[in-house]
């Protein structure tokens, strides 16, 4: 299995995740530290769930989204399942397919469609079951329960201790095949080790291993940079999400500043990105204002730091002006944000965007706390 493949098939898991999440944007949005969708309770809708935990024990008629440190999915999704989180644990049933992005993942329900998964630790249980394709890249996999038809391995460790209905193939360091494995079709992949196979386990085809030199160069290769890439991506979207939830009115005011005026807004983003750190290096010259300098320094990279959020806001109550959530902020900041990390995943166009957001990002925030400051001279 070439590497094109595994970037194939992880451009494809962003796409999930970040481009076609505007699918769920006209439906429910839920957003609790503590979330939970009841047993008995149906969400007709496809549904967006965001909280430090989500536990979902009820129905969802629809896709879910969901991001979180802790994800538990207890009931039925009747449509696809995409998530970010710390931990992520399935036993309940997904009429359709998951895309699963995390550090621990534990699957023992059902999923009749296919498996994208990137994270560090999976496992199918003897109880889970893939009802078409899967495909993943983690540090260690235990693979007990059953896939339908082929599978596609990215791992430091691994192990078949279940059915897999054709092929298997990726890049594995150290495969072992258990005693209770069943594969019925071929077993080929690059690796370092040869495998481990005990007596009780079945491979209808042959088992195929490509050697290759070593593993350091696959530990700093492109599947981790395509994991920090998506970590990334999920990490602003948090972001924009818990500041548009605690600082609604700053958003709006800094929505204000661009539409006051574009052209004024990017010259105090300018002044911002190039200005303010040569003051705050004079001023740490000065040794006097060294504290200063500091405070100022900080709040130069918090402004870099929201301008992403400010300017994906701005863009969410463009395309939003007109529709049914053009009042529902979470759901601005989520148009919003979507996009603009869509963006950032096309060469060239992310480093345009990149400028943009900045420029145009920073400097709304500048002209808002320069404004909101300022107050006109009454006449006497």
């Amino acid at each position: 299995m070439k590497i094109k493949s595994a970037i194939l098939a992880f451009i494809l898991l962003a796409l999930g995740l970040i481009v076609f999440a505007p699918r769920a944007l006209a439906q429910e949005v839920r957003s609790e530290n503590n979330l939970t969708i009841a047993k008995g309770t149906t969400i007709t809708s496809t549904l967006v769930a965001n909280g430090s935990t989500v536990n979902i024990e009820g129905n969802v008629d629809g896709d879910l989204y969901c991001s979180g440190s802790q994800v538990v999915i207890s009931g039925r999704i009747m449509g696809d399942v995409f998530c970010m989180a710390q931990s992520i644990n399935i036993s309940g049933r997904v009429d359709g397919s998951i895309r699963l992005v995390a550090s621990d993942i534990n699957i023992s329900g059902s999923t009749t469609g296919s498996g994208l998964i990137a994270g560090s630790n999976l496992i199918l249980t003897d109880k889970g079951s893939i009802g078409k394709d899967l495909t993943i890249a983690v540090s260690s996999a235990k693979l007990n329960g059953s896939v339908a038809r082929d599978m596609v391995v990215y791992a430091g460790d691994a192990s078949l201790n279940g059915y897999v209905g054709r092929n298997v193939s990726g890049r594995i360091n150290q495969l072992t095949i258990e005693n209770n494995a069943d594969i019925r079709g071929n077993i080929t992949y690059a690796g370092q080790n040869n495998p481990i196979r005990l007596s009780g386990s079945k491979v209808s085809g042959e088992i195929v291993r490509t050697p290759v030199m070593s593993t350091a160069s696959y530990g700093s290769g492109i599947l981790p940079a395509i994991l920090s890439f998506l970590v990334f991506m999920a990490s602003l979207l948090l972001v924009s999400l818990a500041t548009i939830w605690a600082f609604p009115k700053f958003y709006v005011n800094t929505t204000k500043q661009i539409e006051s005026g574009l052209g004024k807004t990017s010259l105090f983003g300018l002044a911002n990105i190039f200005l303010v750190p040569v003051v705050a290096l004079i001023l740490l010259v000065t040794i006097v204002g060294a504290p200063l300098s500091g405070l100022i320094i900080v709040a130069w990279v918090l402004s870099l730091l929201l301008s992403g959020p400010v300017f994906a806001y701005y863009i969410g109550t463009k395309l939003l002006k007109k529709g049914k959530n053009s009042k529902n902020q979470v759901v601005i900041m989520l148009v919003g944000s979507v996009i603009i990390l869509a963006l950032y995943a096309v060469p060239v166009v992310n480093l345009i965007v990149g400028i943009t957001v900045g420029v145009v990002g920073s400097g709304a925030i500048m002209a808002h706390f320069k404004y909101s400051n300022y107050k006109p001279k009454q006449a006497k």
